[in-house]
Parts: C-alpha cells; sequence; structure tokens
C-alpha cells in the first residue's frame, strides 16, 4: 500500500473536516526531536510540558481521559504554547506595573 507524502494535503473534493481529522490523528512519532528546528521547540515545548503534566496529574477520571485524547495533538500543543505565553507576558506586564509603576 502506498502512503501519502503529506496526509494532511487537501485532495480534490476531500472535505475540510477530514483533512483537520486527518492532521488531528497523526502519532506523536511524527513528532520526534531530531526532526524538528529550533523554532518549532520554542513554538511547542510549553504547550507539550502543559498537556504533560495535566496528564500525569489529573484532577479526575474524566480529566485524564480527555487529557490523554489532547495530549499528543499539535493544534492543542501550538494553542497551549500560546496561553503559556500570553501568561507570562501577562506576569511581567504586572510584575514591572509594581516595579516601576507610579506612587
Amino acid at each position: 500500500m502506498k502512503r501519502d507524502r503529506n496526509p494532511g494535503e487537501k485532495k480534490k473534493g476531500q472535505p475540510l473536516d477530514q483533512v483537520v481529522n486527518i492532521l488531528m490523528a497523526r502519532k506523536s512519532d511524527d513528532f520526534l526531536p531530531e526532526k524538528r528546528s529550533l523554532s518549532w521547540w520554542f513554538l511547542f515545548l510549553p504547550g507539550k510540558a502543559l498537556l504533560w503534566l495535566q496528564f500525569m496529574f489529573p484532577s479526575s477520571l474524566g480529566s485524564a481521559i480527555a487529557s490523554g485524547r489532547r495530549k499528543d495533538v499539535p493544534i492543542v500543543q501550538a494553542l497551549a504554547s500560546i496561553l503559556v505565553y500570553l501568561f507570562l507576558l501577562s506576569v511581567i506586564a504586572l510584575i514591572s506595573v509594581m516595579a516601576f509603576g507610579g506612587k
């Protein structure tokens, strides 16, 4: 059986939701460290760490199942990384306002 070079590539007549399902169903083996650049690590590493912590320390059975489903999805990792960076920026902004703010 011949494998597609890019499984997420949209073929003519293929619905968009099917393409998104293919992209989200990729295995974590596709994201091996030796295949990734420094910019990829900068974008995805905080999200991967956050999702791993949610997976390893769940608050309930439902959250354990849900975190297991989303921990290796690249789209969720990117969104979680964006949330981590927004949190860090807000903390830095709060600290700078408190340190250099008015009276």
